[in-house]
């Protein structure tokens, strides 16, 4: 039957599925490598001897350990470190932003004592893991940058270094998985979504998870076409189930017949590497 061009929007109703076993070559986040140190070693046997606390404690002194290890490597930390070594702040510049791609591993940065988002959030991932929980580690990148708010639980900006009302820039933070709901916890900025006042921050703020998959497929089309596949999922943090939608698209609009097929290898991909999201239900076939 002629006449099938554009897109196709199939729903899909998505779950979060936890980081695998990190280990010393993991890289979270696809950029903090973890590394191997005396320190880390150190700090992940604190993490396991807290194993069989309740959930809210563990949370919290997991919260504790990460930034008691780590400052943010801000504008504040700058002046601080140019008056004690020059150098320092020189390798710190070259190793530990966004900018320089995160050439350091997270044990070389915590021997420095300073990170930034993904530090943070690769730290307390590694803890989280060891003291037997789920994680998830988001990226929120784009249009869903997180915007910088006065906290409704401290009257304090959750964003120190950012204007009130700005977005933040490119973001990581996680969610730990548990009895069937995502906590969003972000180290970075001191909170976790355990109250109902610090799960409001998070909803204020505009924390998303964002993931996206793509790729070309061949199909049985006729006449044979190759196709743009994108799963665009904005889900908002602390929830553990999505209802989104895959949208796919022709490369050029074209009249076809027959049955459109189609995988998610990219999405494994990404599922694979920080966590991310299973497909519960899909409908994978379009006929035309």
């Amino acid at each position: 039957m002629a006449g099938k061009t554009g897109a196709f929007i199939i729903p899909l109703l998505l779950r979060k599925t936890p980081i695998d076993k990190i280990t010393a070559q993991s890289k979270i986040d696809g950029n903090v490598v973890v590394g191997e140190s005396k320190e880390l070693d150190e700090l992940m046997l604190k993490a396991t001897k807290i194993t069989g606390l309740p959930a809210e404690p563990k949370l919290r002194k997991l919260m504790e350990l990460t930034r008691s290890t780590l400052k943010y490597f801000g504008k504040a930390a700058r002046k601080e470190i140019k008056l004690d070594s020059l150098e320092k702040l020189d390798w710190l510049d070259q190793n530990v932003t966004l900018k320089s791609g995160y050439k350091a591993s997270l044990a070389e940065t915590l021997d420095r004592g300073y990170g930034i988002c993904g530090h943070f959030t690769a730290l307390y991932a590694v803890l989280a893991q060891q003291s037997g929980l789920d994680v998830v580690v988001n990226h929120a990148d784009g249009d869903m940058e997180p915007i910088n708010i006065v906290r409704s639980d401290n009257n304090l900006p959750l964003f120190k270094e950012v204007p009130v009302g700005k977005r933040t820039g490119a973001h990581i933070f996680l969610e730990v998985l548990k009895d069937n709901q995502a906590i969003p916890v972000d180290p970075t900025t001191n909170l976790i979504g355990l109250s109902e006042e610090e799960r409001k921050v998070f909803e204020t703020a505009r924390y998303y998870d964002v993931v996206l998959a793509w790729g070309q497929q061949e199909t049985d089309v006729r006449p044979p076409n190759r196709l743009f596949i994108t799963l665009h999922a904005h889900i908002p943090a602390g929830n553990s189930l999505y209802q989104g939608r895959l949208d796919i698209k022709n490369l050029r609009e074209l009249d076809f017949s027959g049955n459109l097929s189609f995988d998610m290898t990219q999405l494994d991909v990404i599922k694979a590497q920080n966590g991310g999201l299973e497909i519960v239900t899909l409908n994978s076939k379009v006929s035309s």
